[in-house]
């Protein structure tokens, strides 16, 4: 592994040649973002305005006129164009192509906020950490259509981040030191990467394998 630096960043946003990064820089909640390319091997400073086009898509300037935190929140783009967002504490949204706002309102499962995005398709997959699962949704019929894992399986234990890549789910799991992978065929449940420290977040940007522990940002 190499360590890109030895901070947790506010926020991660993978782009074409790496990822632009969300620092705060004081306790008044200052922020600056830069970005990490990796063929360059280059940190820059980038605009907000970067940042938000990479996070929110093409409507992004309309869409952040309408939210009030645009860092702490995950994001899902789908595939008709609709940009679907959720906070920690289960406030969600989804907004069309043309940043038209369809829906606001708290994301449940079993009276437990659900927090994380990633798309698959029209629909993403969240997560319940106190269920221990992780929960495919449908933001259009407003429906969890199916859930992997439970309170009482170990297969995914506290979860804290899920992203999709190709026909497979990755799912972190910090107390476990470990990121589980899930085969979207058939379901199985591998374990995909261990770590000797709490592991936070994964990415996968365009076969450059970046995690988030405790000790830092490394590209795998």
């Amino acid at each position: 592994m190499k360590k890109l630096f030895d901070f947790i960043p506010v926020d991660i946003v993978p782009f074409s040649k790496g990822f632009i990064y969300a620092k705060q820089l004081d306790d008044e909640g200052t922020i600056a973002y830069y970005s990490c390319d990796f063929k360059a091997k280059a940190y820059l400073n980038v605009t907000k305005g970067v940042y938000l086009l990479n996070k929110f898509g093409p409507m992004y300037k309309e869409i952040a006129e309408q939210i009030e935190d645009t860092v702490n929140c995950d994001v899902a783009l789908l595939e008709n164009g609709d940009v679907f967002l959720v906070y920690d504490d289960g406030e969600a949204g989804l907004f069309d192509c043309n940043a038209t706002l369809l829906w606001i309102g708290d994301l449940c499962y079993h009276g437990e906020y659900v927090k994380g995005a990633t798309a698959n398709g029209n629909n993403i997959w969240c997560i319940a950490e106190n269920e221990n699962s992780i929960i495919k949704y449908s933001p259009h019929s407003k429906r969890f259509e199916l859930r992997l894992g439970s309170k009482y399986s170990s297969a995914f234990v506290k979860p804290s981040f899920v992203s999709k890549y190709a026909d497979h789910i990755y799912v972190c799991s910090p107390n476990e030191h470990k990121i589980c992978s899930v085969n979207l065929i058939n379901y199985e449940v591998d374990d995909y990467r261990a770590f000797n420290e709490p592991v936070y977040r994964y990415y996968n940007i365009n076969g450059n394998e970046v995690v988030v522990l405790n000790s830092g940002v490394y590209l795998l």
